[in-house]
């Protein structure tokens, strides 16, 4: 059902992608400036599973002018990655993924910026160098915010590379797609080190000041009176 909040029913065409898995609908007619719509989406089955979802009711305003010119955006301005280790939802074992945060560039649209779409691409990886995948499709985070990507270890070990672009709601695409940003991956495990700090002056923490309070320590249990002492070496063991 589509049509405006509170109104008559409307007609449209629904497509669906399932390489990106989103529905698409393409009304019929020109939508009224200025006007509330809202699409109710039944309980649909979802892909390899006889389970029916929970429906959802999507409102959006009309803005006061047609949409006409592709949105612009910045794209991937920044990409970081680490290793994610949780236990699975289905059985107990632990499952290790990498994830990516992406740091995006700022976007505008004549249509208006909170009825953009980010898509973001996986335009490389060890297992397929020149191949570009879809891997994330979401409404655009608020200014500021990024987007984090999810993806198994398998076949990500090495250059992994990402590209994003903005969508309208007419299927209009902004020129970032070309604009990638890589990262190189590391197979775990692995150690990413620690950093180390010299204590501050008098807080008597370093690893010399240590050793000797384990030493006096020695010294005082071995001079207490009424116990017998057996000639030994003394195991002295410090760290900072």
């Amino acid at each position: 059902m589509f049509g405006p909040d509170g109104g008559d029913a409307q007609t449209g065409t629904v497509a669906f992608d399932p390489t990106q898995g989103i529905l698409t609908l393409t009304p019929d007619q020109p939508l009224d400036a200025d006007t509330a719509y809202v699409i109710h989406w039944p309980e649909l089955r979802g892909i390899g599973t006889a389970s029916a979802g929970r429906g959802a009711d999507v409102r959006f305003t009309t803005g006061h002018d047609p949409d006409a010119a592709a949105p612009a955006f910045g794209g991937v301005t920044g990409l970081r990655w680490d290793l994610q280790r949780r236990q699975s939802d289905c059985n107990d074992d632990l499952e290790q993924r990498f994830v990516f945060d992406l740091d995006l560039g700022d976007a505008d649209d004549d249509g208006g910026r909170d009825g953009l779409t980010l898509v973001v691409f996986q335009t490389a990886s060890p297992s397929a160098p020149d191949q570009s995948v879809p891997v994330l499709t979401r409404a655009l985070p608020a200014p500021g915010d990024g987007a984090r990507v999810a993806l198994a270890t398998g076949g990500n070990v090495g250059r992994v590379c990402f590209a994003a672009l903005a969508r309208d709601l007419t299927g209009r695409s902004s020129s970032s797609g070309s604009q990638q940003l890589c990262v190189e991956t590391t197979a775990p495990p692995f150690f990413r080190g620690c950093d180390v700090a010299a204590a501050p002056a008098g807080a008597g923490t370093s690893a010399s000041g240590l050793g000797f309070a384990a030493l006096a320590l020695v010294a005082i249990i071995a001079a207490r009176p009424g116990r017998r002492r057996h000639a030994r070496r003394p195991t002295v063991s410090g760290g900072p």
